[in-house]
């Protein structure tokens, strides 16, 4: 049974993984006792503890091979990602750069500094109605600026 292991599957939780299967074998036993009619117990909990080691193995392995996949794809992805992103935040800064200097502000202190409507208004000696008024419009001309992200993204996503 080890021998199987340390050819090629991980060699961590080999105990614990014997005892499962120990314990499967006797629980499934248990249930089925009344169902069962075994003539050579031995024989039995033999052939039983090795399908299920293989069960196990199998498992183990197909586990093994989906983290290897999993890693070589996250791989793949985070330097798409990290371009992604910073495409992403080159456009966002160059539609801010669009924006009127107030709108700018209102909007720089609501999302980046994350203030809320009565902070920016107190700090820029403007009413509530006028920073809500310049955050719509900041954020109407940067959907507008940015869509062509915003396509993208849900054409990835579908």
């Amino acid at each position: 049974m080890v021998r199987a292991v340390r050819g090629g599957l991980p060699q961590a939780g080999v105990p614990e993984l014997a005892e499962e299967v120990v314990y499967n074998v006797l629980a499934a036993l248990w249930q089925r006792r009344a169902q069962l009619a075994i003539e050579h117990l031995k024989s039995y909990l033999l052939g039983a503890a090795r399908f299920r080691t293989i069960d196990a193995l199998r498992a183990r392995l197909a586990y093994a091979h989906y983290l290897d996949h999993q890693r070589a794809h996250e791989a793949d992805t985070s330097t798409e990602n990290a371009l992604a992103a910073n495409d992403l935040s080159a456009a966002l800064l160059a539609g801010l750069r669009q924006l009127p200097a107030h709108t700018q502000a209102v909007f720089r202190l609501s999302r980046f500094e994350h203030r809320s409507v009565p902070e920016i208004a107190s700090r820029l000696n403007l009413s509530p109605k006028t920073v809500e008024y310049h955050l719509t419009r900041a954020l109407k001309l940067l959907r507008v600026s940015l869509r062509d992200f915003v396509l993208l993204a849900l054409w990835w996503l579908w």
